[in-house]
């Protein structure tokens, strides 16, 4: 089984299409979503738009997802 990695996209949440297009490619069947995939914002919503982003990409591609939270994201982030 092939796992993927990623990391630290932080003010990128459209790199995330990107990447994901790529490890596919590669034969990922799982994915380990690595913190910092979001960045902490001013505004918990935009905090919230970013993390959104990211997993609901991820989420659309089928693969079987872990997410570990970084240092430059709140739990809170993770809200609705």
């Amino acid at each position: 089984m092939r796992i993927g990695i990623i990391s630290d996209i932080h003010h990128n949440p459209e790199q995330i299409t990107f990447a994901v297009r790529k490890i596919k490619d590669l034969g990922v069947e799982r994915l380990i979503l690595n913190g910092d995939i979001g960045d902490h914002r001013e505004l918990l919503e935009d905090s919230q738009r970013c993390i959104s982003t990211t997993l609901e990409t991820v989420a659309a591609t089928g693969l079987e997802t872990y997410v570990q939270p970084g240092s430059h994201e709140s739990i809170a982030a993770y809200g609705p």
